[in-house]
C-alpha cells in the first residue's frame, strides 16, 4: 500500500467524491490530460489505499466508478492530504478563505504552517491576493498590522468574494458540480436548495443564465452558512420584486425543513433584492420591440456613440435594435448587479481583441464615456461583454455587405478537369464567402481581362497585371499555408467592403514609417515611456496623444498573442500619420503576452476620422507578417513601408 497519495492520485480522488453518480475512467482522464491505461493505474492504487479506511471505489465495467463513503470529513483530509494544497492557486484559495471566515486577525506565520509553506511564499500569496480583490468589485481591503493580516470587516464584500471562490470552482461538466468536495453548506442541503429554486424558478417564470444560477445558488448556501457562524447582515429593506421575493420564500422554505435554519427577514430581503438584479435587465425584453427600462443616460450614451460610429464606418449600428438592447443590458448590469463579474475567459478575451479589434475600440470608447461621465469604470471583464455584442453585429454587417462573396479570379494553366479540383477545394474551404469567377487562361489575364474581381488565384508565377488587386500564386493545388494567406486576403476585402473609405489603400493614409532597436527594458510601463519619450524627442507627437496613449493601453492591453503590441491614441492626433517599430533586446510582459515588437500607430489630424479602420487593417497584416517572421528580420522604415504596402496590394 502507498504510504502517501500522489498529486494527480488525489485529484482522481477529489473528482470521484464530487460525484453523485458514476463517471467513467475516460472523462477522468479527459478532465486531467492523461491516458485512460493511466486512470486505471491509479484508481488500483487508491483502491489499495482506501480499504483499511472502509472506502470503496466500486467499479462496473462500461458505466464508471462510484466512491462509497460516508464520511465526509475523511475525505476531505484525504483529498487535501496532510493540509498540503494541490496548486498554488488551490493554496491561495484557501488563504483567501481562511481570512474571510475570521472575525479576528490571522497570524502570518500561522498560515505558513499551516499551508506548509515559507513565509515569504505566504507574502507573495497575500500581495496576489490583494491584487486580485482590491482593484475590482467588490474592493475589498486586506489589511496588515505587524505579523497579522485580515480582510475588511464588510459582509456583504466577504459573501460576494465567497460567492466568486465558490463559483470559479463550480464544474459545469459534472452533475456534483464543484471539485474535492468544496461545498459551504453540507451536500443534501445544497441539493435541496437546488431542487426547491430550479422548481420555483420554473413555476414563478423567473429566468436566470446558467452562471447566474449557479451564484445565486451559492449566494443561499453562503447565507446560511454565514448565519449559522454568528455573521449576519445589514438590514435590507428592499426586498427586490413580487416574483423574486415568491422565489426565495420557496427556496428558503426548503432550507428551513433540511436543515432546521430560519433565516432573518434582512437576508430574505437581501436574497430577494439580489435575485431581481440578476433576472431583471435582460435583452431578451426587448425582443418584442418594446425598449428596457433603464438608466436614459446610458440609452442617450449608445445612441451617440453608434451614431459616431456608424459616421467613420458607414455602418448601421444605430438601427440595429438587438444590439443596441444588449449594450443597454450590460451597462445596466456593470452598474447594478456587482454579482455578475463580466467575460473573465482569458483565452476568449485575446482571441476575440485578434479577430475583432474594431469591436474593441468601439467598446474602448463606451468605457471613456463611462468614466467622463463620472461612473464607475468599466472593468476589462465588462469592457470585453460589450465586445461580444459589437463582433456579433460586425459580422451580421459583413453578412450583409457581402453580397454573394468577395469575388475571386482563378487564373489556371492547368487542364480543366485540375483547375475544377482546384476551385472545389476553395469552395469547400471558403463556402459563401467567396464568388469564384474563372477559370481565367493565363493569356487572358496578361490581356487585363479580370475587371469585377478583387483577388486573383494564379497557379503560375505571372507578372500582375492589374495592381488593383492582390494576387495569390499557388503550386496548382491549395495547401495550408495557402488557405492561411487566401483567408487573411479575404478577410481584408471583407473588411474593406464592410468599411468603405475614401481610397482603397490603408499603407497611403501612413506617410512616416521608422523601425528601432531597444535595449532591455523593464515591463510595459517602461517600454510605454521609452517610446512616447522617443516619439516626442523626434516631433512626431505632443503630450496630449502620450497621455491618450497611456489611457488607451490602461483599458486593455493592445498586445496580441503573435508577439507585438500596437499602442494607439483614442481622438487624438499626432503630428503626422505612420507607423513606428521597436525590435526589443528581451521580450516584456505587455499585459499577460510576451511581445518583443512594439509598433506606435500614429494617426495625424487628417486621418483622424478613419483611425479605427487604419488601426484595424494595420493589426491585420502585423498578424500575418509577425506569424511569418518577417518583422524581425527589418532593419529599417523604408523596408517596413514596403512590406506592409506588398502585402496589402499584392498579396
Amino acid at each position: 500500500m502507498s504510504e502517501k497519495l500522489t498529486v494527480r492520485q488525489r485529484q482522481i480522488l477529489g473528482i470521484l467524491n464530487s460525484q453523485k453518480e458514476r463517471i467513467s475512467g475516460r472523462e477522468i482522464a479527459e478532465y486531467l490530460g492523461v491516458t485512460d491505461r493511466t486512470i486505471r493505474t491509479d484508481i488500483q492504487v487508491l483502491t489499495d489505499y482506501l480499504k483499511p479506511l472502509n472506502v470503496e471505489i466500486d467499479a462496473i465495467r462500461g458505466k464508471g466508478y462510484l466512491l462509497v463513503s460516508h464520511d465526509a470529513a475523511l475525505m476531505q483530509s484525504l483529498v487535501y492530504q496532510e493540509n498540503t494544497m494541490l496548486t498554488p492557486e488551490d493554496r491561495m484559495r484557501s488563504i483567501t478563505m481562511i481570512l474571510l471566515e475570521s472575525a479576528d486577525p490571522v497570524q502570518i506565520d500561522d498560515l505558513a504552517e499551516e499551508c506548509f509553506v515559507s513565509r515569504s511564499t505566504i507574502e507573495h500569496d497575500l500581495k496576489v491576493i490583494a491584487f486580485e480583490y482590491e482593484r475590482e468589485q467588490p474592493h475589498i481591503r486586506l489589511i496588515r498590522r505587524k505579523n497579522t493580516v485580515e480582510m475588511e470587516a464588510d459582509e456583504w464584500k466577504r459573501r460576494y468574494v465567497m460567492n466568486l471562490l465558490y463559483v470559479n470552482r463550480w464544474n459545469f461538466n459534472y452533475e456534483a458540480g464543484i471539485l474535492m468536495a468544496d461545498l459551504p453548506v453540507a451536500g443534501g442541503e445544497m441539493t435541496a436548495i437546488e431542487d426547491a429554486l430550479s422548481a420555483a424558478q420554473k413555476d414563478c417564470g423567473l429566468s436566470l443564465t446558467e452562471y447566474d444560477h449557479v451564484s445565486f445558488l451559492f449566494s443561499v448556501a453562503i447565507a446560511l452558512r454565514r448565519t449559522r457562524m454568528g455573521f449576519s447582515i445589514d438590514t435590507s429593506t428592499a426586498g427586490g420584486t413580487q416574483r423574486s421575493g415568491e422565489v426565495v420564500d420557496r427556496v428558503l422554505a426548503a432550507v428551513t425543513d433540511v436543515s432546521g435554519e430560519t433565516l432573518s427577514g434582512a437576508e430574505r430581503n437581501a436574497l430577494s433584492d439580489e435575485l431581481a438584479r440578476r433576472e431583471q435587465y435582460s435583452p431578451e425584453k426587448s425582443e418584442d420591440g418594446r425598449e428596457l427600462d433603464g438608466d436614459s443616460v446610458y440609452a442617450e450614451m449608445i445612441d451617440e456613440i453608434l451614431g459616431e460610429t456608424d459616421a467613420e464606418l458607414n455602418t448601421s449600428f444605430c438601427k440595429n435594435r438587438k444590439l443596441k438592447s444588449e449594450l443597454l443590458y450590460i451597462l445596466l448590469t456593470q452598474a447594478n448587479n456587482p454579482y455578475h463579474a463580466g467575460l473573465r475567459d482569458e483565452y476568449v478575451t485575446r482571441r476575440v481583441r485578434a479577430e475583432y479589434p474594431d469591436a474593441v475600440e468601439i467598446a474602448c470608447r463606451f468605457e471613456e464615456e463611462c468614466r467622463r461621465g463620472g461612473r464607475e469604470t468599466l472593468t476589462e471583464n465588462y469592457l470585453f461583454e460589450l465586445v461580444s455584442c459589437i463582433a456579433e453585429a460586425i459580422e451580421e454587417e459583413a453578412e450583409r455587405k457581402r453580397d454573394g462573396g468577395i469575388p475571386v479570379t482563378i487564373i489556371s494553366h492547368m487542364t480543366v478537369g485540375a483547375t475544377k479540383v482546384l476551385m472545389t477545394q476553395i469552395r469547400t474551404f471558403f463556402g459563401s464567402r467567396v464568388s469564384l469567377l474563372g477559370p481565367t487562361p493565363v493569356n487572358q489575364a496578361a490581356r487585363g481581362y479580370l475587371r469585377g474581381s478583387d483577388l486573383a488565384v494564379t497557379t503560375t508565377k505571372m507578372r500582375p497585371y492589374d495592381r488593383s488587386m492582390p494576387y495569390l500564386t499557388i503550386p496548382r493545388m491549395m495547401d495550408k499555408k495557402n488557405f492561411e494567406r487566401m483567408n487573411f486576403l479575404i478577410s481584408l476585402e471583407n473588411y474593406r467592403k464592410l468599411y468603405p473609405g475614401a481610397g482603397r489603400w490603408i499603407t497611403d493614409r501612413l506617410s512616416r514609417f521608422e523601425v528601432f532597436t531597444r535595449p532591455l527594458v523593464k515591463g510595459r510601463g517602461a517600454a510605454l515611456k521609452m517610446i512616447l519619450k522617443d516619439v516626442m524627442e523626434r516631433g512626431l507627437a505632443r503630450e496630449e496623444f502620450c497621455e491618450a496613449v497611456m489611457t488607451r493601453e490602461k483599458q486593455t492591453s493592445t498586445a496580441f498573442r503573435e508577439g507585438f503590441a500596437v499602442p494607439h491614441a483614442m481622438r487624438s492626433h499626432a503630428m503626422e500619420s505612420g507607423l513606428v517599430m521597436w525590435k526589443l533586446d528581451s521580450p516584456v510582459d505587455w499585459g499577460g503576452i510576451t511581445v518583443e515588437i512594439i509598433c506606435l500607430l500614429l494617426i495625424g489630424e487628417e486621418n483622424l476620422a478613419e483611425e479605427m479602420r487604419i488601426y484595424s487593417c494595420i493589426v491585420y497584416m502585423l498578424r500575418r507578417l509577425k506569424s511569418q517572421k518577417k518583422l524581425q528580420e527589418l532593419t529599417g522604415g523604408e523596408e517596413l513601408r514596403a512590406l506592409l504596402e506588398t502585402t496589402e496590394k499584392q498579396g
